[in-house]
């Protein structure tokens, strides 16, 4: 997910090759952005939700699109892979996410879900779309954070 200018095509660019130089699997790597400029080649594109910034966009990462895959597995731009992704697209339960208790810049939150790497099975979790959309004004006005809308939507999780 690429929105603004915080991380430009550079950073879409390099978490794709670096997904290409270390999995063997075939995938498709879809960018979902308010700005395709600048993309490599082999790298679709979704619209990203307007109106919603910072962190609220992942939420748009689970609507309805036409994901050409089933499993989805999301890594945020600043992630850098340096090793053997298949243990990563080879996880088959409803949901993976990263814990809080290990990330430095956590550890407030513990046992708390942290959205910079997920794993899904498509359209399952729709409703973390579908009910924020609705309720946008009341729901962004108390929850400062979507890791802690995930938290609410998603229990039971497993994490990586």
């Amino acid at each position: 997910m690429k929105w603004g200018t915080k991380y430009d095509h550079d950073y879409v660019n390099k978490l794709y090759h670096g997904i290409l130089r270390y999995t063997k699997m075939p995938f498709n790597f879809i960018c979902v952005t308010d700005n395709t400029e600048g993309l490599v080649e082999g790298i679709q594109t979704r619209e990203l939700k307007k109106g919603w910034t910072g962190w609220w966009g992942k939420a748009t990462l689970f609507m309805n699109y036409d994901y050409p895959q089933a499993k989805l597995v999301y890594i945020d731009l600043d992630m850098i892979i340096t090793g053997d992704m298949t243990p990563i697209f080879e996880y088959n339960g409803p949901f993976a996410i990263l814990k809080t208790d290990e990330i430095a810049c956590e550890k407030l939150n513990k046992n708390g879900y942290n959205s910079s790497i997920m794993i899904w099975n498509n359209n399952i979790f729709e409703r973390v779309f579908i009910e924020l959309d609705k309720n946008w004004t009341n729901i962004s006005k108390f929850i400062v954070r979507f890791d802690f809308w995930l938290e609410m939507m998603i229990e039971n999780t497993d994490f990586l």
